[in-house]
């Protein structure tokens, strides 16, 4: 991999149903074992999005009105598959 490429996580898609909002995050592959997240780097929520959402590999909570902190998301876990609940 050339290392004066930029990798971004890219929104994939998303799914309101049934009172649920779930999306998903892909990043690419990249040569590093490690995964540093800057503290200050969100994922922004669309408009009407759940505030509290349990990430369902780690079974933890995390909570956010129009954006979640990254570095909460994959605190414990590189990926997460995070569920959305109405608080």
């Amino acid at each position: 991999m050339n290392s004066n490429t930029l990798n971004y996580y890219t929104p994939i898609g998303a799914l309101y149903k049934n009172g649920h909002c779930t999306f998903t995050v892909w990043a690419p592959l990249c040569d590093s074992v490690s995964v540093i997240v800057p503290a200050d780097l969100f994922l922004l929520l669309p408009p009407n999005a759940p505030g509290q959402w349990k990430n369902e590999f780690t079974g933890e909570t995390i909570m956010g009105d129009n954006s979640l902190p990254l570095h909460l998301i994959c605190n414990v876990f590189p990926v997460a598959l995070l569920t959305g609940y109405n608080k």
